[in-house]
């Protein structure tokens, strides 16, 4: 997938991902919306084409993430 056809499915977060994501303090796990995509204004189709675009990233990271646990790290 080309870099312009990812900046445009990047451009369907309406706030970034990390913090529509983020856990709020006194959020009850129970009351939240198993369906919900908070932020995501792009459907299921559009998301799985973002994570294909970025699965290598996400892999290198995953890795780097099992590598650091696996040395001891605290990360």
């Amino acid at each position: 997938m080309g870099s312009d056809n990812v900046n445009k499915l990047e451009k369907k977060w309406t706030v970034a991902p990390a913090q529509a994501l983020r856990w709020k303090s006194g959020l009850d796990v129970r009351s939240m919306d198993c369906g919900a995509t908070p932020g995501w204004t792009g459907g299921r189709d559009e998301a799985t084409a973002l994570v294909a675009a970025r699965a290598e990233e996400l892999s290198d990271l995953q890795e780097r993430l099992f590598a650091e646990g696996r040395k001891g790290g605290s990360r």
